[in-house]
């Protein structure tokens, strides 16, 4: 049997703890955290089309706002004859940078979250002939860094309590591209996917 003063002093010290005051719960903030791959479907200005993943990992506070880092790479074949003078190349696009996301309803079973990311880019033409294995500088034909902010809503759905699936749509704003033959704002765009995320929220 445990002693009653020792349940007592229990009681009232958990009790204690989830006390709400107005500067900083510290007994009642949870920290989680988590991990996603996405995978999403992409337009750019021109009516090209492209698929993008990559991955996130976030630092969740509260159940109500996660922070972390984003990232994500072109995987499919884009190729251009217009861009060099009587060569074909080929699009590289990767980018990445901080995430912020405000989780809304998070326990609730399906609930939204409000993405977005700021960071940079980089993209480039390069000889499609040449094997991934042999990315050296003169395989590019031209490339750039580029400012991006990426804004997006995702659908969310708690499939057990360590993964949730969602679905997301995005926007991305692209500052500062400077690529020959290419108009400024071509890899601004709609993106359009799924992020499955692991983890602790």
């Amino acid at each position: 049997m445990i002693p009653a003063a020792l349940t007592a002093q229990h009681n009232h010290h958990h009790h204690h703890n989830h006390q709400r005051t107005l500067f900083g719960n510290k007994g009642c903030v949870s920290h989680g955290g988590y991990g996603a791959l996405t995978v999403h479907y992409t337009t750019f200005q021109d009516d090209q089309n492209g698929i993008l993943v990559g991955g996130r990992g976030a630092w969740v506070m509260n159940h109500g706002f996660a922070l972390g880092l984003a990232g994500y790479g072109l995987v499919n074949s884009i190729e251009y004859s217009d861009k060099v003078p009587g060569r074909d190349a080929k699009m590289e696009l990767g980018y990445g940078g901080i995430l912020l996301e405000p989780i809304i309803l998070s326990r609730l079973p399906i609930h939204i979250s409000i993405p977005t990311v700021l960071g940079v880019g980089w993209a480039g033409y390069r000889d499609p002939d040449r094997q991934l294995g042999d990315i050296f500088e003169d395989d590019l034909f031209d490339d750039d860094v580029f400012f991006v902010i990426e804004p997006g809503i995702n659908l969310e759905l708690n499939i057990i309590r360590s993964f949730r699936l969602g679905f997301n749509v995005q926007y991305r704003f692209t500052e500062d591209l400077a690529l020959t033959n290419t108009a400024s704002n071509n890899l601004d765009g709609w993106s359009t996917g799924v992020i499955l995320k692991f983890g602790r929220f």
